[in-house]
């Protein structure tokens, strides 16, 4: 019957606990992490174990496995606790944007505000919705400046003859 938490029955399932242990340490023999293959070695010269550096490998798979997610987990958990604060610090940051660039009688920055708004918001809706939703709020800045110079008859930054382009939202 194979021992837990790995599928190798060579190595008791009373070493792992002592295995994983040394695999996170550094080795002082060449002062670096110790390798699968130097915790074979080990397993022989401490215990009179052979085993080969894939039987190490399958027992602290599992190990090192759990103790990435954990890892991962107290990260997540740590973020998590700070995006309520930061999500109304960039809602802060938005409106500020927002009010200094659209009161602006130059219609590139105007453009550049609700750019900048455009992409905070992009940001905002991934952190939401997850990395790998597809959010585009499209519309490039030269595209929207020409909308927006022609909407308000600001032509005074605009050059003779851009093309007027509506923004399009996806």
């Amino acid at each position: 019957m194979a021992s837990t938490p790995g599928a190798d029955s060579s190595i008791p399932s009373a070493l792992h606990g002592a295995l994983y242990d040394l695999s996170s340490s550094i080795n002082p023999a060449t002062a670096r992490k110790w390798t699968d293959t130097e915790l074979a070695a080990w397993l022989f010269e401490a215990h009179g174990l052979s085993v080969s550096r894939e039987s190490v490998s399958r027992c602290l798979g599992p190990l090192r496995k759990a103790a990435r997610e954990a890892l991962l987990e107290r990260v997540r958990a740590s973020a998590a606790e700070k995006i309520p604060e930061q999500f109304a610090k960039l809602d802060e940051l938005m409106e500020v944007a927002a009010k200094d660039g659209l009161s602006s009688k130059a219609s590139r920055t105007r453009v550049r505000a609700i750019d900048a708004y455009r992409k905070a918001l992009e940001t905002k809706v991934r952190s939401i919705a997850g990395d790998d939703a597809k959010v585009t709020i499209s519309g490039g800045a030269d595209s929207l400046a020409s909308f927006l110079g022609s909407a308000f008859g600001d032509d005074d930054e605009e050059e003779a003859g851009a093309a007027t382009a509506a923004p399009v939202a996806r």
